[in-house]
C-alpha cells in the first residue's frame, strides 16, 4: 500500500512539468516576474519529486529485504526436516533406477518417494519380480526402514515372507554422522512365512544389522562415475525359530553387505554375499518425471 501511495502523488507532479516548462519558456506571454515563480515552483517540484522518487526506492528495498529474509526463513524450515539427508536424498517427482544381479536372475526396479511430509515419507519399489511401499521414519538419531519385507534383495529371501513387528535403532544416521569408523544397529523382530512346495509354516524371530562407515572411494556404475561414495559395511544376521507339533525348528543365515551411497544421489551400488551366493544392485539412472 505504501507504493501505490507514493507513485500517486509523483505521477500529477511528473505531468506538470512540461507544462511549466513550456509556459516558462513562452517570454511574451509571462513577466519575468512570473518566469521566477515559475522557475521557483519548476525547482520546488523537481526537489519533492527527487525526495519522493528516494522514498520509492527506500520502501522498494524494504520490501525486497523482507522477501529474502522471508525465503531465507523458509528455506531453514525446509533444511532442518528430520527427513533431510543428502545420502539418501528424498525428492518427489524423481525416479532412481537399478539393475539387480543374482545368482538365480537378473532384473531391474525402480525407486521413487511420495507422502514427503517433515518426519516421514514412503519409498515406492516396483519391479517385475516384487513391488513394495515402504513406511520410512525419520528423527534427530536418523532415518528408518521400518518395514523388514522390504529388504528383499538378497538371494536368501527369496520364497520368504516378512512381517515387521518391531524395530530400534535407525537404517541410516544423520548427515553429520557420515565419517569413515561411525557405527550403528538396526534391529527387526519379524513373523516369517516361508513357502515350501505350496506349503506355508509361520516362524518367529529377529534381524539384527550391524554398520559401519569403512571407507570413501571412487566408485563405478552405469549410471555414472562417483569419485567420493561411502562404503558402509554391514553384518546381517537372521535367525529365525519355531516350535512345530513339539519339534524345535530354526533358521539362521549371515549375510556380508557392502552399500555405496554418493552425496546428493544416494545408494549406487550394492553387493551382498550370503551362503547361496552373491548378489549386486547397481544405479542405472537418476531421472525426474
Amino acid at each position: 500500500m505504501k507504493k501505490e501511495k507514493i507513485l500517486l502523488i509523483i505521477i500529477p507532479t511528473l505531468l506538470l512539468l512540461p507544462f511549466i516548462s513550456c509556459q516558462s519558456t513562452d517570454a511574451s506571454a509571462v513577466s519575468q516576474d512570473s518566469q521566477g515563480v515559475v522557475e521557483e515552483t519548476k525547482e520546488t517540484l523537481e526537489s519533492e519529486e527527487v525526495e519522493l522518487t528516494e522514498k520509492v526506492e527506500e520502501v522498494m528495498e524494504e520490501e525486497v529485504t523482507e522477501e529474502v529474509e522471508e525465503t531465507e526463513e523458509t528455506k531453514t524450515i525446509e533444511d532442518t526436516g528430520l527427513c533431510i539427508n543428502p545420502y539418501f536424498p528424498v525428492k518427489p517427482d524423481t525416479l532412481w533406477k537399478y539393475h539387480v544381479k543374482n545368482p538365480s536372475d537378473a532384473y531391474e526396479y525402480t525407486s521413487s518417494f511420495t507422502n514427503i511430509k517433515d518426519n516421514s515419507f514412503i519409498e515406492k519399489i516396483e519391479s517385475e519380480v516384487f513391488d513394495a511401499d515402504i513406511s520410512w521414519i525419520c528423527s534427530s538419531d536418523g532415518m528408518v526402514q521400518s518395514e523388514y519385507s522390504a529388504l528383499m534383495i538378497e538371494e536368501d529371501n527369496q520364497g520368504m515372507e516378512f512381517t515387521t513387528e518391531s524395530f530400534e535403532g535407525v537404517t541410516l544416521p544423520p548427515p553429520e554422522k557420515w565419517t569413515i569408523g561411525y557405527k550403528w544397529d538396526a534391529e527387526y523382530k519379524v513373523l516369517t512365512t516361508v513357502i515350501v512346495e505350496d506349503e506355508r509354516m509361520s516362524f518367529s524371530g529377529n534381524i539384527v544389522l550391524k554398520n559401519e562407515i569403512v571407507a570413501i572411494e571412487t566408485v563405478t556404475v552405469p549410471a555414472e562415475t562417483f569419485p567420493e561414495a561411502f562404503k558402509v559395511d554391514t553384518d546381517k544376521n537372521m535367525n529365525i525359530s519355531a516350535d512345530i507339533a513339539g519339534n524345535s525348528m530354526s533358521f539362521n543365515a549371515h549375510t556380508d553387505i557392502s552399500t555405496w551411497y554418493s552425496e546428493n544421489t544416494g545408494l549406487i551400488k550394492q553387493i551382498s554375499e550370503a551362503t547361496c551366493g552373491i548378489t549386486t544392485v547397481e544405479l542405472l539412472s537418476v531421472e525426474e518425471k
